[in-house]
């Protein structure tokens, strides 16, 4: 048999390999659990070691010596020095240093104590652990060496046999109820411990190792509950982040933030991208206000002590700078509105956060929209706004150096008729290049605006006397003489000007416009392509233009309009073949007033488009009912307004509604001016061949009195030629009026044109175009103008009542 000593030697050296791998293997266990920041994990696998009673001390020490984990909780939080009888504290100090493991038999031969080095935890501010502890140990031998020495000190072999038997039959229960029970217990210790949190304990029976397989799992189950917990915090912290970084990141505003000496810590890629930088790597730790807020737009320095950015920081309030200049990587500045606020923890100003904008093109379009709020978009000059505004300003001026002011409205003399027939893209060129001889023809200091339209204002200040005005007036009047050319074609445009003086004629800019508008229409009046001062007397004329306009909306529904009828008659035959519609106005407020004067305003109004219809309409009923009654031929002629053709219903409203009555497109003769034809435009054209095509007698009016009459009467589908009064007025006296008369009636025969010819008012003239083979004619030689009643009591022989052409010609006078 082996002696007692050499079973010792054994049992420790056995003991002393086995506690350097078990050891070893909680240390690394440890390690790693405390490095993923689970202490409480690492307290369990220290606590499953103790389940071998051999461990009398089994614990884990902090760098100091603090007891962190203990298989005896009373220990837990005590210092080992001094809680400890078999604890040394200069082994602890070298097992520290040199990060390996102190194992020795103690004195007296019964325990073994073991220090190992333990790897704490990195601390929050740590990027690598630097703290180590140790785990402590203290092995108990006493047992197993009562038992060899036991079993050297038997006597007997039986006796030594019984115990044999029985330390066999006690190593078999242990074996199968405890100690395999705890090797399980162990394992799957280990197995949580390596962060299998679904392992569970299978230990059968009502003993304490069931308890505590029974606790075990409890405790897992728990733990994975936690954790389990804890993953869902950490996704969703994760995400939270995430979202937060692309927000940061995705967002059109540039944001960046600085610490407390104004260097960046932050910036989004908006922000690298606007200030000019490849990277973040080339702001972090930059001086912000060095790099983007140096210096102001004027390019002189901005000192650092006035910068709003950096006040943040020392004055704890947010601050917002609608406009400033900030500057690129390249030197280039940019306008920007930016936002700074103070970023705090736990109530301590740590740096702050600036967000900004680059509102260069907001500040453009900013600047557009002053400009066009305060200027005509077509001719950028001043628009009625600011011209108005200057006014005022020189009013002002004007009262401290008691000098006076001109206020001149002009106004371009027929360019409504060049607009509607030329089109508005000529009648645009036209308003430019009269708003460029505007400007070359005034003084420096003066202003040329557009009040709207074809409406200018000339202000004029610093005059002496009113007169001075004149001769910028006429500077202005001939500025127009030389012709316009649009495209091939040459226009003569001419304008009308009034004039009104601060302070005679006004003590406002509302007033001084109103009187210098009363003197346009003054100089209009006069024969445009002049200019008039302002008097009393115009302002009246000016206020009954406004009066007509006021009372021409609604007249039609109120049944103020009625349509009279001139006879036309055919010299040949001495018999009335048709008659002219003409349209008559009688207001209770105004009286009656001439075609002259609502005729114009009814078309800039628009209005003139439902007169239109209500005069075709009634010469129609006019027309059924004289060939009802005289059952003879008759052509009714209606005038067409320039305004009319841009109406798309107009050529079906004509034939329709001729359909639909009792006579004939034959029995209708539709005249138009050369005003119509000025455009040139295709639907102007498509409307007169539909209307010829239907059987309408198309007539140009006013035959003589335009520049390109000839080339018209080739151009579109005329049957009738009516000579403009002018011509017929004179010819008893005008050699020249006679031949023009004889030249025009000769050209239309051989077209094969009829011809009219109106404002005949003596014998004599109606005898010198019988002598002519003139067609037809018409005047106050066969009558006025007259009601339908008057019309269709008329006899198809024209009367020739000597009174009622006197009193016709004195009428007309």
């Amino acid at each position: 048999m082996q002696s007692y000593k050499d079973l010792e030697s054994d049992l420790v050296n056995s003991s002393l390999n086995f506690i350097r791998k078990d050891i070893s293997s909680l240390q690394r266990q440890m390690e790693k659990q405390l490095s993923s920041h689970r202490p409480l994990e690492a307290e369990q696998s220290l606590s499953a070691r103790g389940v071998n009673t051999r461990y009398k001390t089994l614990l884990s020490l902090d760098e100091n010596g603090k007891i962190l984990h203990s298989t005896r909780f009373a220990l837990k939080g005590l210092i080992a020095n001094s809680a400890l009888p078999f604890f040394e504290m200069k082994r602890f100090i070298q097992v520290q240093k040199n990060k390996q493991m102190d194992i020795r038999l103690s004195e007296d031969g019964h325990q073994i104590v073991a220090y190992s080095p333990l790897v704490l935890a990195r601390a929050a501010n740590e990027i690598r652990p630097s703290r180590t502890g140790a785990i402590f140990v203290v092995y108990d031998l006493s047992s197993e060496q009562a038992q060899i020495w036991s079993k050297v000190s038997l006597i007997s072999i039986p006796i030594g046999l019984l115990l044999l038997l029985a330390m066999l039959t006690i190593s078999l229960f242990l074996d199968q109820f405890v100690t395999r029970p705890i090797r399980h217990l162990v394992t799957r210790s280990k197995n949580l411990a390596d962060g299998s949190l679904g392992v569970r304990c299978q230990i059968l029976g009502q003993g304490e190792i069931a308890l505590l397989g029974q606790s075990f799992n409890d405790m897992a189950t728990q733990l994975e509950e936690r954790f389990e917990l804890s993953r869902q915090a950490e996704i969703a912290t994760l995400e939270q982040k995430l979202l937060v970084t692309d927000i940061l990141n995705s967002t059109a505003e540039a944001i960046y933030g600085i610490d407390l000496k104004g260097e960046c810590i932050f910036a989004n890629p908006t922000c690298i991208k606007m200030l000019g930088y490849r990277d973040i790597g080339e702001l972090l730790g930059k001086d912000m206000h060095e790099l983007i807020h140096y210096k102001y737009a004027d390019l002189t320095p901005y000192p650092v002590e006035d910068c709003p950015i950096l006040n943040v920081l020392r004055s704890g309030e947010g601050v917002h700078i609608n406009s400033a200049k900030l500057w690129r990587a390249d030197g280039c500045g940019f306008t920007a509105e930016y936002w700074s606020y103070p970023i705090e923890r736990e109530d301590k100003i740590i740096g702050a956060v600036v967000t900004f904008l680059d509102t260069t093109d907001r500040e453009k379009a900013a600047e557009v929209i002053r400009h066009q709020a305060h200027y005509d978009t077509l001719t950028d000059l001043p628009n009625r706004f600011l011209a108005l505004e200057r006014l005022s300003q020189m009013l002002e001026e004007s009262e401290r150096s008691q000098e006076s002011i001109a206020v001149l409205f002009l106004d371009l003399d027929d360019f409504k008729k060049i607009n509607d027939s030329l089109g508005h893209e000529t009648g645009d060129r036209l308003l430019i290049e009269s708003a460029e001889r505007l400007l070359s023809s005034i003084r420096n200091g003066d202003t040329v605006g557009r009040l709207g339209g074809d409406e200018f204002i000339i202000l004029l200040h610093g005059l002496k006397q009113a007169t001075d005005a004149r001769p910028v007036a006429e500077h202005l009047i001939n500025s127009f003489r030389q012709h316009f050319l649009v495209g091939e074609r040459e226009l003569i445009l001419t304008a009308s000007i009034g004039i009104s003086i601060y302070p005679d004629d006004g003590q406002n800019a509302s007033e001084l416009l109103r009187n210098a508008d009363s003197a346009m229409y003054h100089a209009k009046e006069k024969g445009r392509n002049t200019y008039s001062y302002y008097t009393e007397k115009m302002n009246k004329e000016v206020s009954r233009r406004l009066a007509i306009e006021e009372q021409i909306h609604g007249a039609l529904e109120r049944g103020e309009f009625e349509v009279y009828y001139q006879t036309q008659v055919d010299i040949n035959h001495n018999i009335i073949m048709g008659a002219e519609a003409l349209l008559r106005w009688r207001n209770p407020a105004l009286g009656s007033i001439s075609p002259d004067e609502f005729i114009p305003i009814a078309e800039q109004t628009g209005v003139i488009i439902p007169l239109g219809k209500f005069v075709f309409l009634q010469a129609i009923v006019a027309t059924t009912l004289w060939k009802k009654k005289h059952r003879s031929p008759f052509r009714i002629a209606i005038n067409l307004s320039p305004c009319q053709f841009r109406d798309p219903d107009l050529v079906s409203f004509i034939i329709d509604n001729v359909n639909q009555s009792k006579i004939s497109s034959k029995d209708i003769e539709l005249e138009i001016t050369e005003g119509v034809l000025l455009s040139g435009h295709d639907y102007i054209t498509e409307a007169l061949e539909a209307l010829s095509k239907a059987g309408f007698s198309i007539a140009m009016d006013d035959f003589g009195t335009g520049y390109s009459s000839l080339s018209y009467l080739r151009t579109y589908p005329f049957n009738v030629l009516k000579i403009d009064k002018s011509f017929i007025h004179d010819i008893e006296t005008s050699t020249a009026n006679k031949e023009l008369v004889l030249a025009m009636v000769a050209m239309a025969h051989a077209l094969g044109i009829e011809v009219v010819a109106e404002g005949v008012e003596t014998e004599a003239q109606l005898n010198y175009l019988k002598s002519i083979n003139c067609d037809y004619a018409q005047g106050y030689f066969f009558s006025k103008p007259s009601p339908v009643v008057k019309l269709l009591m008329s006899s198809p022989e024209p009367q020739y009542d000597i009174e009622t052409i006197n009193s016709a010609q004195a009428y007309v006078r």
